[in-house]
């Protein structure tokens, strides 16, 4: 695949979740799936290259945005002409809205070269910073298909089906490249519209002031905006039902989820922009706990009560959230295939969790259980 991306698809990684959880996407596939970036050798490198020094020179070279740039301008770079046809200087000339920095070079582009792919942000009216593009309008690429008489690929990264769309025609070539835990994610975007994964923010720290390792992070869009933190559980192979839910797994889903909370509220951005809900999740292979619920309700209560007492910026999130147990149900012989499948993923359990730090008594935390699967569990 020849693939060519707008340089404001990769300044909106650092607000829009899904803009940052596609470059994520193209960061995993781009070798495996031999992804090649078209470049001009003008404009457009000239951005990533700003792009990138920019990256480097905050020591933020490990984001995934970085890490594309730097493919970008490396080894993954094919150089592609910028500069248009006679027809396509004739569309340009007598279509307005395809005027701001890098789209005329995007077209001249897809133009002059039949197998190339344009990667464009899409419609987000909330960032408002980003450079107007004609072809979000469908009007000007059925222009564009005409002046060059035949259909040019055109993907928006804020398209709902957009990581199916890209990365089916070349499924992964082995399992042991991609984790679990990116499995889980996509599945369950498929399966939870609104739901949304991306790169924890590397700020998140917790109580001790050390850094967080969270498994999958994201937000789920809807009539409020919620966080969502899940720890994954993958067992080894041929034991793939037998890892039980225990105590210190849900533990340390809960700090996790409580630091997120944390860094989530005090986020630098708009206040509008933050979260006003949280979700926690355990996503496994098993629907089992490792002993009695009612004993790990009762270890897990007594474990916050005395951890986890003092107010913080976070509790508007902690005052009641959900805490999800999920399986992962595997497709059948998946070794043999050496491609790790997810068929679905059910929510067995759910916890309840309350928080209120002006609890007269010693009791500041509090669970109910939701037997969202009776025969479930032990």
């Amino acid at each position: 695949m020849l693939l060519t991306v707008d340089p404001d698809l990769l300044v909106a990684t650092e607000d829009d979740p899904l803009c940052n959880l596609v470059i994520a996407d193209l960061v995993v596939n781009i070798v495996e799936q031999d992804i090649w970036v078209g470049v001009d050798e003008g404009v457009i490198e000239e951005e990533y290259a700003r792009l990138f020094a920019q990256y480097v020179r905050s020591k933020q070279e490990t984001k995934n945005t970085a890490k594309f740039l730097d493919h970008a301008l490396k080894a993954r770079k094919k150089p592609i002409s910028a500069i248009p046809s006679t027809r396509v200087a004739t569309f340009l000339e007598n279509t307005s809205g395809c005027s701001s920095p890098v789209e005329p070079e995007m077209i001249a582009m897809v133009g002059n070269e039949p197998e190339l792919a344009l990667l464009l942000v899409g419609e987000v009216p909330h960032l408002t910073y980003l450079r107007p593009r004609g072809l979000i309008n469908a009007n000007v690429r059925h222009k564009l298909s005409t002046c060059l008489g035949r259909q040019p690929d055109i993907k928006f990264a804020v398209d709902s089906d957009f990581r199916n769309v890209i990365f089916q025609e070349l499924p992964p070539k082995g399992w042991r490249d991609k984790p679990f835990e990116d499995r889980v994610a996509i599945k369950l975007q498929t399966q939870e519209p609104g739901l949304v994964f991306c790169d924890a923010p590397g700020e998140i720290r917790n109580r001790r002031g050390r850094k967080v390792e969270i498994d999958i992070y994201g937000y789920r869009h809807g009539n409020d905006l919620s966080l969502f933190v899940g720890e994954c559980k993958f067992p080894a192979a041929g034991n793939e039902d037998k890892r039980a839910i225990g105590t210190d797994t849900i533990r340390q889903l809960l700090s996790n989820s409580i630091a997120a909370a944390a860094y989530e509220c005090t986020r630098p951005c708009e206040p509008s922009r933050r979260a006003t809900k949280l979700e926690a999740a355990i996503i496994s292979t098993t629907d089992k706990f490792w002993d009695s619920e009612d004993r790990l309700v009762l270890e897990v209560q007594d474990h916050l009560n005395r951890q986890y007492r003092a107010a913080s910026p976070a509790d508007q999130l902690l005052a009641e959230f959900t805490l999800r147990f999920m399986r992962a149900q595997l497709k059948r012989k998946w070794m043999r295939e050496k491609e790790i499948k997810i068929l679905k993923i059910i929510t067995w359990r759910t916890w309840i969790l309350r928080y209120d730090p002006q609890a007269t008594d010693d009791l500041v935390w509090h669970i109910d259980v939701c037997d969202t699967n009776p025969k479930a569990g032990t």
